[in-house]
C-alpha cells in the first residue's frame, strides 16, 4: 500500500482503514493530516522544518523521501501488517497514535515484546532529571557544557536505580581543521547511551570536577511514560552528531517537547546545554533544583563568601590535619567546616600511603557530617549567563580613520561580555566574522574570520593548581612596522598562571608563540602578556593588559601594546564597552579608541 504525499492529504474522501486481530477502525485525511502535523509526531519522528534530522533506515521508515505524512503512513501500514511488531519496534509511535486515532490496544502487547519488558522494568521514569554538567572552556569536549536526563525509581526488583539518558559524540582527532569540518560539514558518529547515573558522577564531578546540576521535571506521568518508550525507539539507531544543529542540546530539547511542546519555542540558531536548561525554566517545566558540587568549584564559592581570616584560620588547621577534629569546635562556623570537609577530602585523594588508623576515624567523622548546608543553586546558574550568539556593532577611531564594524558570533562568549556566572574569566569563540567599512575610503572588508578561540583563566587555588591558557585558529589583524593593518592566518597558543588577588578582581600572565602567514609569507612569533580583570560596582568591569610580541607578521620588529578596556551590562544580553589601545612599534606609535555594542540572543 503506498500513498504519495500530495494526493494522500489532498483528498479529502480518503478513507485509512486499519485492521488487526478483530479490530478495525478507519480515518479520514483530514485527521490523519492534522496528527502527522502535530508537535509530539514530529519530535517522534525528530523531524525539523520539513527534514529529517534522523535518516537511518531503521528509525526512519521513510528515508529517502522523508515527510511527516509519509512517515505516518508508513507506521501505520507497519501497524496493520504485524501490530506486535510496530509496537515492540516503536512503541511510542504506537501508543501516540492510539490516543490521537482513538483505538484500544491489546493489554498483552507489552507481555509479547521482551526486551522493552526489561527495559522497562530496569530503567524506572518515576523521577525524571534534566541534568547540566557545567562547562570546562579549556576542553574540546567540554567547552560549553553537556546537557542530559536522569530517570530514577524503584526497579522490578525493588531497589532505587538512576540512569542517564545522553546522546554525545567522541573527538577522535586533534587537528582543529578536520574536527571542525567533522563536526560542522560531514557530520560525527552520535552515540545514544543509557548507563547507571553513578558512572556519570565519576566521571564528571570527581575526575573533571565539573558540577552536576540536576533539575527535577513536573510533567504528566502521560508524557513522561511517552518519553520513556521513545528512549526505546533510539536504541542502536545510527544519529549524526553536527555541532551546530543536532547536539546533545538539540535532541534533549525534543525529548522535552514530547513533555511541554512549548519549550520548542526556545530553539534558536544554535542549540547550547544552558539553552535547555534556560528552556526548561522558562516554560516552568522544573519542580526543584539540586546541584551535586564538585570540590574545585565548591572550594572557590566557599572562598567567595568567607572571611579572610577565616580562610586563614582553616588553613592553618589543615596543616596538622591529625588535629582537626579537636580544632573544629562548636565555635566553627558552618562555612568553616563546609571547607574543612573540602581541604581533608583533598588531603585524603592526594595521600599515597594507606590512612593511619586515626586518618580512618577523622574521615569517618567527617563522613558522618550532613553534606552541602548551603544552597548554591542560585549561585553562579547557568541559566543567568547570557545567550551564547551575539550581533555586534562598533565603531572604531584612530589617528588617520574611523571604521565600523558589524560582527557575528555564532556561538560563545566573549572575555570582556558578562561572566559573572561562569567559573572562572574565560573566553569561547566558536566562528566569529567581523567585516569593517572604512569610512574615508568608503570601503568593505573582511576584518576577522575567527574559527575557534579559547581563553581560560581560571585561579589555581589549594586543591585545583590550574594553569592558564588560550588557543586561537583564525584569520584577523595583526601590524607592520607603521603599524598598518594586515589580516593574516594565525593559529597560536599560551599557557602561563592567573591569581585571584580579590574576590572581583584576577591577573593573568601567558607566554605563547604562535604562526601567522598570508598568500605570500609564513611567520612563526612569541608573545607575552599580563594583565587585570575586575567586577566593578554597577554591573561594570574593566579589563587591562600588555602584551609584547615579536612581530607576527614577517620583516615585522617586536610591538608592544596597551589595552584598556572597560564594560557596562545594562541586561543579561546587552553589553556596551569602550576600549582603549596604544600600540608601540620600532618606528611608530599608534592609539586607537573604539565603542562597541553587542546583542546576545
Amino acid at each position: 500500500m503506498h500513498f504519495t504525499n500530495g494526493s494522500w492529504f489532498r483528498s479529502t474522501l480518503f478513507i485509512f482503514v486499519l485492521f488487526y486481530s478483530n479490530f478495525c477502525v478507519s480515518f479520514d485525511a483530514d485527521i490523519l493530516s492534522k496528527v502527522a502535523n502535530t508537535s509530539t509526531w514530529n519530535r517522534l519522528i525528530h523531524g525539523w522544518e520539513g527534514k529529517a534530522q534522523i535518516t537511518d533506515s531503521s528509525f526512519l521508515l521513510s528515508s529517502g523521501q522523508f515527510s511527516p505524512s509519509l512517515e505516518l503512513e508508513k507506521t501505520l501500514a507497519l501497524i496493520q501488517s504485524d501490530l506486535t511488531a510496530a509496537y515492540c519496534r516503536f512503541p511510542a509511535r504506537v501508543t501516540f497514535l492510539a490516543s490521537e486515532l482513538k483505538f484500544t490496544l491489546p493489554e498483552e502487547l507489552m507481555a509479547q515484546c521482551g526486551e522493552l519488558k526489561r527495559f522497562i522494568e530496569f530503567v524506572p521514569f518515576q523521577k525524571l532529571e534534566l541534568v547540566f554538567s557545567s562547562e570546562v572552556t579549556s576542553s574540546a569536549s567540554s567547552m560549553m557544557g553537556h546537557i542530559f536526563l536522569k530517570a530514577s525509581g524503584h526497579n522490578s526488583g525493588g531497589s532505587e536505580v538512576a540512569h542517564s539518558l545522553a546522546y554525545f559524540t567522541e573527538i577522535k582527532t586533534l587537528n582543529p581543521l578536520k574536527l571542525m569540518y567533522q563536526s560542522l560539514i560531514s557530520g560525527m558518529e552520535g552515540y545514544f547511551l543509557v548507563r547507571p547515573f553513578y558512572k556519570d558522577v565519576i566521571q564528571y564531578k570527581e575526575n573533571e570536577q565539573r558540577n552536576l546540576w540536576q533539575f527535577e521535571l513536573d510533567a504528566d506521568p502521560d508524557a513522561i511514560k511517552l518519553l520513556q518508550l521513545h528512549l526505546w525507539e533510539l536504541k542502536e539507531v545510527d544519529i549524526t552528531y553536527y555541532f551546530q544543529s543536532f547536539n546533545c542540546a538539540t535532541l534533549t530539547l525534543e525529548m522535552l517537547a514530547l513533555l511541554k511542546p512549548d519549550v520548542l519555542l526556545e530553539r534558536s540558531l544554535f542549540v547550547s546545554p544552558v539553552d535547555v536548561v534556560k528552556a526548561a525554566l522558562n516554560k516552568d517545566l522544573v519542580k526543584s533544583t539540586n546541584i551535586d558540587t564538585s570540590d574545585t568549584w565548591l572550594f572557590a564559592a566557599l572562598i567567595d563568601v568567607m572571611d579572610v581570616d577565616a580562610v586563614k584560620n582553616i588553613r592553618k588547621i589543615a596543616e596538622n590535619p591529625e588535629h582537626w577534629q579537636a580544632s573544629l569546635n562548636a565555635e566553627t562556623s558552618d562555612l568553616e567546616v563546609e571547607f574543612a570537609q573540602v581541604l581533608f577530602r583533598h588531603t585524603l585523594d592526594q595521600q599515597l600511603e594507606p590512612l593511619t588508623a586515626h586518618q580512618l576515624e577523622i574521615k569517618a567523622w567527617q563522613e558522618s557530617l550532613s553534606g552541602s548546608r548551603f544552597d548554591f543553586s542560585r549561585y553562579k546558574h547557568p541559566a543567568l549567563t547570557p545567550q551564547d550568539s551575539a550581533i555586534g556593532l562598533k565603531y572604531i577611531g584612530n589617528d588617520e580613520n574611523g571604521t565600523i564594524n558589524f560582527s557575528f558570533l555564532g556561538s560563545g562568549h566573549y572575555l570582556f561580555g558578562d561572566n559573572r556566572q561562569y567559573l572562572s574569566e574565560s573566553e569561547l569563540i566558536i566562528l566569529k566574522a567581523n567585516v569593517e567599512y572604512e569610512l574615508n575610503k568608503q570601503s568593505w572588508d573582511l576584518d576577522e574570520l575567527t574559527l575557534y578561540s579559547m581563553k581560560s583563566y581560571l585561579a589555581g587555588n589549594d586543591i585545583s593548581p590550574v594553569l592558564s591558557s588560550e588557543l586561537y585558529l583564525g584569520y584577523r589583524t595583526s601590524y607592520d612596522d607603521l603599524l598598518d593593518s594586515h589580516a593574516a592566518l594565525e593559529f597560536s597558543g599560551a599557557i602561563g598562571k592567573s591569581y585571584r588577588i580579590h574576590r572581583d578582581i584576577l591577573s593573568y600572565s601567558l607566554l605563547g608563540a604562535g604562526l601567522a602567514a598570508d598568500l605570500s609569507m609564513l611567520n612563526s612569533f612569541y608573545q607575552v602578556k599580563t594583565g587585570l580583570i575586575a567586577n566593578l560596582v554597577y554591573d561594570l568591569k574593566l579589563i587591562v593588559e600588555a602584551e609584547h610580541n615579536s612581530g607576527k607578521l614577517r620583516h615585522t620588529s617586536s610591538q608592544n601594546t596597551l589595552s584598556f578596556g572597560l564594560n557596562w551590562y545594562p541586561s543579561q544580553d546587552i553589553s556596551i564597552s569602550f576600549f582603549a589601545q596604544s600600540l608601540h612599534g620600532t618606528q611608530q606609535q599608534k592609539s586607537i579608541l573604539s565603542l562597541e555594542l553587542n546583542h546576545y540572543f
